[in-house]
Formats: structure tokens, sequence, C-alpha cells
């Protein structure tokens, strides 16, 4: 077997992807440019940031919702002791 030959698949490979890379990098350099794809990124950020904002916000009013719950059952407790 000739070195040529046993290189010649592994040169096409390279040849191929150096190819695709040059695509990518067209394509990455194209979508960067783009002012439509630089508002969809921001907006997915805010929206990110909102999510993150209500997740903690519906934490907090669990907790609320908790411990207007203990006092609601505290206060019916003393109600019942007063009476018995």
């Amino acid at each position: 077997m000739d070195v040529e030959t046993s290189i010649a698949p592994i040169t096409k490979r390279v040849t191929n992807l150096e190819a695709k890379l040059s695509k990518f990098t067209l394509a990455t350099k194209s979508s960067t440019s783009d002012p439509s794809a630089e508002r969809i990124k921001a907006l997915e950020a805010e929206l990110a940031e909102t999510k993150k904002t209500m997740k903690a916000v519906l934490t907090k009013q669990e907790e609320l919702y908790d411990v207007l719950e203990q006092m609601k059952e505290c206060s019916m407790l003393k109600k019942m002791h007063c009476w018995g």
C-alpha cells in the first residue's frame, strides 16, 4: 500500500472539515451582525431574567401563604381554647 493511498481518505476528511468550518465561521459572523438576531438574544436574556424573578416571587408568596395559614390555625385554636 502506497503512502498517498493511505493518506487520501484523511486528506479528504480534512478538506471537508475545513469547508464546514469556513461555512460555520461565515454563518456565525453574519448572524452576529444581524440586528434581528441580536434583538432575539436580548429578548431571550430578558425573558430568562424575568423567569428567574417570577420564581423568586412565587417562592416568597408561598412562604407568606404558609405563615398566614399558621396564623389562621393559631387564631382558631385560641378561639376554641377560650370557649372550652
